[in-house]
């Protein structure tokens, strides 16, 4: 994305876990102020289909968004 001084937001609608694939982020890429190298994964069943060229990251620093979504109080 063009400018890089972009805005992403995430929105779980249902629990986000290890188990069913919760968000990773790598803490701190941020600051490096560059587009990383990404590649298109064909997958029919993907909406967003773009992901991070593996070397562009040590797994080992990601880190887990966990959510829990509290049932309605109106329900």
């Amino acid at each position: 994305m063009r400018p890089i001084a972009t805005c992403t937001v995430w929105i779980a609608v249902d629990d986000s876990t290890p188990e069913n694939g919760c968000l990773q982020v790598i803490k701190g890429s941020h600051k490096a102020r560059r587009l990383f190298h990404h590649q298109t994964n064909r997958e029919p069943e993907l909406t967003l289909n773009q992901e991070l060229v593996p070397s562009e990251f040590d797994e080992r620093d990601a880190a887990e968004i966990r959510a829990r979504i509290r049932p309605s109080l109106a329900a």
